[in-house]
């Protein structure tokens, strides 16, 4: 897979091929409206797949696996956001002093959206949703350390019959069609006549 395989610009994937071909692998995270590559490379990553398989116990025959649909791949990565006075050769990506990184980073978890991550090179290309985003100090360089974790986000597609009606300020619901359904008349292959005659010789 290469960087043309990714939802991009053109403009944005002649940029990304053009530092990559230069300074190496690159971690992107990019919305419609803002990119981020993480200024170093994080030095190791992590993708988790797993499936929803389940293991029952069966009379007279012992166990047997039920195979489930796929679960949602998670990503973790940890690295460092780098001071720019210290002017480190490693450090590839956006020239981004580290609270402007992390400002960006909980904004995007907070919004609510997902976040596309790429990692040349590799087969990473996926929205991801971000779960978990801890940073922090530790040997006083004032780079701040940080781990995160992603999970894959699908979208759901859902039928839109029910997408123009209003949505209730204080449940956050799309309201319930409350239109009655007349009830359906009961009718009778006989007339009133016949009915009552039948009940009066107990056919009915």
């Amino acid at each position: 897979m290469t960087v043309a395989d990714f939802n991009f610009s053109e403009e944005d994937i002649k940029w990304i091929e053009g530092i990559a071909r230069v300074v190496g692998r690159l971690v992107v995270f990019s919305t419609d409206d803002d990119r981020l590559v993480l200024p170093v490379t994080p030095w190791k990553y992590s993708v988790t797949t797993s499936q929803n398989n389940k293991v029952v116990d069966i009379i007279d025959y012992g166990e047997y696996l039920l195979f489930g649909n796929a679960k949602l791949k998670h990503l973790k990565m940890e690295c460092f956001f780098p001071r720019m006075y210290h002017g480190y050769p490693f450090a590839i990506g956006d020239q981004k002093e580290p609270e402007e990184c992390v400002d960006q980073i909980i904004k995007w978890k907070e919004s609510k959206e997902p976040v596309r991550v790429i990692i040349t090179d590799s087969t990473v290309n996926l929205m991801m949703g971000i779960m978990e985003f801890t940073y922090r100090e530790k040997d006083g360089s004032r780079d701040l350390y940080y781990s995160i974790e992603l999970a894959e986000y699908r979208n759901l597609n859902v039928p839109s019959a029910n997408y123009q009606k209003p949505i209730d300020d204080g449940t956050g619901l799309r309201d319930r069609d409350t239109k009655k359904v007349p009830p359906v008349p009961i009718t009778s292959n006989n007339t009133e006549d016949e009915f009552e005659e039948d009940i009066r010789n107990g056919k009915k």
